[in-house]
């Protein structure tokens, strides 16, 4: 249904031990991320618990209707990209 699809943004970064803040242009309420080395990512200035992000793999996150994302922290094991999508449904 793409009139559900109200919000898009998409982006990539280079990503290390020095965690790294992305902005999302409007709050999304799903996000897909890819490192390419293991990370981690919390949401919204780190008020979410870290989430395991494998490497080269796409790993989905649902938030909730109620609690839109507007920034992340993603913090790699090594040095690496890192590549995501986030929508609003």
């Amino acid at each position: 249904m793409i009139e559900d699809i109200k919000a898009y943004d998409a982006g990539s970064a280079d990503v290390g031990l020095t965690p790294v803040k992305i902005e999302v242009e409007s709050g999304v309420t799903q996000l897909l991320i890819y490192p390419t080395v293991d990370a981690s990512v919390s949401l919204n200035d780190k008020i979410t618990k870290e989430i395991f992000l494998p490497k080269n793999m796409w790993t989905p996150i649902s938030i909730s209707r109620n609690f839109a994302c507007t920034n992340f922290v993603v913090t790699a094991q090594a040095t690496g990209k890192m590549y995501w999508q986030g929508w609003v449904v």
